[in-house]
């Protein structure tokens, strides 16, 4: 084998191999709950979050549940998870970092999880659990590249080579004793990014 035919190899091996590559093996739903937020991943739509329609991060989602039979990820024994609240907390203090706390559903969330304190059903957990991931994958998006698309006002930033592989994020953050602290590193981490929050507190 070549020196060159080694390295398009190599190369080939290292893109394949890649997050922005991986290709979950998807594991079919064996629950009510599990099936539920797969048909909801597929419509790309719940009616019940401040924008229903999260298609553009209906692939992210698949890959995220798709791996696990769809199963319930910020909620254990019918009780939400540390992560999930402090996760849901974050989405409530949203306006504080420059996004609208309102686009992740910060009001909603202090009812669905009193609503959640009762007997809820297999559904409502699978409900909560999906509301969560989708607005957690557009908070991440916002709080990192930002709210606007720089191609849909003809300003030609590649964001791209920027994005997170958005469902190994997921995995972290819900495997973490410290979620908080992997948001934090989603942040611009420039000295002005802290500087204009100082302002906007202000």
């Amino acid at each position: 084998m070549t020196a060159m035919r080694r390295s398009s190899t190599l190369l080939l091996l290292l893109l394949v191999c890649s997050p922005a590559f991986a290709q979950t093996v998807e594991v079919p739903p064996t629950t009510e709950g599990g099936k539920l937020i797969q048909s909801l991943i597929t419509a790309a739509r719940m009616d019940e979050l401040r924008w229903p329609d999260f298609n553009d991060y209906r692939k992210h989602l698949r890959n995220f549940y798709g791996g696990i039979g769809y199963g319930l990820v910020w909620s254990r024994g019918g009780h939400v998870t540390p992560q999930a609240r402090t996760i849901i907390a974050l989405f409530e203090a949203a306006d504080a970092k420059g996004v609208n706390s309102v686009d992740y559903d910060g009001p909603r969330w202090h009812d669905r999880l009193t609503a959640l304190e009762r007997t809820p059903t297999e559904t409502d957990l699978a409900r909560f659990d999906l509301a969560v991931s989708a607005s957690l994958m557009r908070y991440i998006s916002d709080l990192h590249i930002g709210r606007i698309n720089p191609r849909n006002v003809r300003f030609d930033l590649d964001i791209e080579a920027k994005k997170y592989y958005l469902p190994k994020l997921l995995t972290d953050i819900r495997e973490s004793n410290d979620p908080g602290a992997i948001l934090a590193q989603v942040e611009p981490q420039y000295p002005e990014y802290r500087r204009l929050q100082t302002a906007l507190a202000t």
